[in-house]
């Protein structure tokens, strides 16, 4: 199977350098920056979760690596429901109300997290159920925050798209280590630390200027 390419305008100048001029352009626009960054956090608050949770699951709730697999079904379901959901919707409801939905409802899912396990005890359900809230906010938001963030440079979509792919990864990887690090004899670092990222994913909306676009 034999694909032309889609880019009918490629740039003629761009090279290794111009492509970090250009990442530099994009980060200096407050649009991308707040679009790309919360997309960074939220895949930040994902793999805090995937990082800690089978600490938490096997050595402080006593669980096996099965019970686990069948706990994190739930996760799994929930970021397919957001993708899902969020590629019926987002046309209607606004690619920039989409982030917001995603992101208000992470921020609600980790602080139910944090009171299941402080006031109802140290339980899978209390940990996966919240989780796979979170999860499923970050399928809602992760898309349209790549859109919105994309959208702002056309002219050089795939490397706006290279740099919003590497931030996203990056909070992952980042945050996959510094969990491991912190985490104790309790689950709070690791809720502390999706709760931290998620507040931050929500705030950095506010760089967005009033002209970044469509809704």
């Amino acid at each position: 199977l034999r694909m032309s390419e889609t880019n009918t305008s490629p740039s003629k100048n761009m090279d290794f350098f111009a492509m970090f001029r250009w990442f530099g352009k994009m980060m200096g626009d407050r649009a991308f920056a707040s679009y790309s960054l919360n997309a960074a956090f939220t895949m930040g608050v994902f793999f805090s979760f995937i990082s800690g949770a089978p600490h938490v699951t096997q050595k402080l709730m006593g669980r096996d690596a099965t019970e686990f697999g069948l706990w994190f079904m739930i996760v799994a379901a929930g970021y397919v429901v957001g993708n899902l959901t969020s590629a019926k919707i987002a046309d209607r409801v606004g690619a920039r109300r989409m982030v917001l939905i995603g992101s208000s409802l992470g921020l609600t899912a980790i602080a139910t997290m944090a009171g299941g396990l402080k006031f109802g005890g140290w339980e899978p359900l209390a940990m996966f159920l919240p989780g796979g809230f979170t999860a499923l906010a970050a399928g809602l938001a992760l898309p349209s925050a790549q859109v919105k963030a994309i959208g702002r440079f056309p002219e050089v979509a795939g490397t706006a798209s290279a740099l919003i792919g590497f931030l996203v990864l990056m909070g992952g990887a980042v945050m996959s280590q510094i969990v491991g690090m912190i985490q104790n004899a309790t689950p709070y670092p690791m809720v502390a630390a999706m709760g931290g990222l998620s507040f931050l994913a929500l705030a950095v909306l506010v760089l967005r200027p009033a002209d970044d676009g469509a809704a």
